[in-house]
């Protein structure tokens, strides 16, 4: 573990620094759009819906271009981007701008920002072996939850009132951050050279069956997560009895587990298969989602957010690692770019479906939505299940025990 944190902590400090940002102001826009500004929910989860499948597109297309381009560059145009975009954001929300500006900002700064996980994550695959991948990426998602357990505390206390100046925040951190990058992350080692750019390689990598199969798993697994955003924070406030305060700490609650518990949850999974991991993830999603809906008041809502946030410790990394494993080195930023555009297809669905059923469903006890999406992610353990007998031990990350020696009979 320690020459991970020597490799990878500037950007522990940059998922940090990020997430925080992050979380300060975008899981309240959707609050700010429907109370303060009217914007019909509707509205809100077509707009959510159609700037996540973008993402999802440019996070394909940002696995690619780093293949070819470099990790590190598109790691800064994705920074970059953001920063500026957010900026807007700000200004629009200051201004009161209409809808369809905070619209079409909110898609550039989803798009281009998407450019930076899919490199990010190829980087940690070039410089590290198979089997330390997985708790790479699990020491890596501890920094970004750490950032979860702080931003929504501090922009629930302010959402109330100042939202222009959260994205104000977000803007500057984003410029911090791609800072630090620009100064202390050098280029991967392992990054192939350049190549001429075909349109009809990009969609080779899904001639993979393994990649086909775990594309559609991390869909369905999409379609779950996309739910902890905005979808589960108005069912919350609407129709859960929970103010903004108190999603705030629900938030805070799911990443402050995740930064005390996400390294040592890898420790003691770290001789399971990859694919058992993703379906054990999947079955705690699975009861999480579904106790939401029975649950009222802040407390019944937290011990729904502790299940969910155990499907996430034990199936996220898992992920990340299984796309870099089965890939080609030349096309590893390729792999974990099309896992990624399922993965975000699936979020892309999930606001679309909340936008339209919550507020037929949501009053209901227990409230078939939410049991609907523990449905989903049931059909995700399932995928995951039959993915087991294609991917290769090696590929699985499977740490073994060390071979003991036999002392021979005398």
């Amino acid at each position: 573990m320690r020459r991970i944190v020597e490799k990878l902590w500037i950007l522990f400090v940059a998922r940090v620094l990020m997430s925080v940002g992050f979380s300060v102001s975008f899981p309240y826009l959707a609050l700010y759009l429907n109370k303060q500004r009217g914007v019909p929910m509707q509205w809100v989860g077509a707009m959510l819906a159609f700037n996540i499948l973008a993402s999802a597109l440019s996070a394909a297309a940002g696995g690619a271009l780093s293949d070819r381009l470099g990790r590190k560059p598109v790691m800064m145009i994705g920074l970059l981007s953001r920063c500026l975009v957010v900026f807007g954001m700000y200004l629009a929300v200051d201004a009161a701008a209409p809808f369809l500006v905070i619209a079409a900002l909110h898609f550039g700064s989803s798009t281009l920002g998407a450019l930076f996980d899919p490199a990010s994550s190829a980087w940690v695959a070039d410089e590290l072996p198979h089997q330390e991948r997985v708790r790479a990426y699990s020491f890596m998602r501890t920094g970004g939850n750490l950032g979860w357990a702080i931003g929504p505390a501090i922009g629930g206390l302010s959402a109330g009132h100042a939202y222009a100046g959260l994205f104000l925040w977000t803007s500057v951190v984003y410029g911090l951050v791609s800072g630090l990058v620009f100064f202390f992350v050098r280029e991967s080692a392992a990054r192939q050279a350049a190549v001429r750019f075909r349109l009809s390689e990009e969609f080779a990598a899904l001639r993979d069956p393994k990649l086909r199969r775990l594309c559609i798993g991390t869909s369905l697994l999409g379609v779950t997560m996309a739910q902890l955003i905005a979808p589960l924070s108005l069912y919350a406030v609407r129709f859960g009895g929970l103010v903004e305060k108190q999603v705030g700490y629900l938030f805070s609650l799911n990443g402050g587990i995740v930064a005390l518990f996400q390294v040592g949850m890898v420790y003691l999974l770290r001789r399971r298969r990859l694919t058992t991991q993703l379906m054990w993830g999947s079955l705690l999603y699975a009861v999480g989602y579904a106790t939401v809906g029975f649950a009222q008041g802040f407390w019944p809502m937290a011990a729904a957010m502790v299940v969910i946030t155990m499907g996430e410790i034990t199936g996220a990394p898992a992920e990340q690692a299984l796309a870099a494993n089965i890939a080609p080195p030349d096309q590893r930023g390729r792999y974990i770019g099309a896992a990624a555009l399922a993965g975000q297809a699936g979020w892309a669905l999930g606001p679309l479906g909340a936008g339209l059923l919550l507020d037929r469903f949501g009053p209901m006890k227990p409230s078939p939505y939410w049991l609907g999406v523990a449905v989903v992610a049931l059909a995700a353990s399932a995928v995951f299940s039959t993915l087991r007998g294609l991917v290769a031990d090696t590929e699985e990350g499977v740490e073994l025990e060390e071979p003991v020696e036999l002392i021979p009979a005398i």
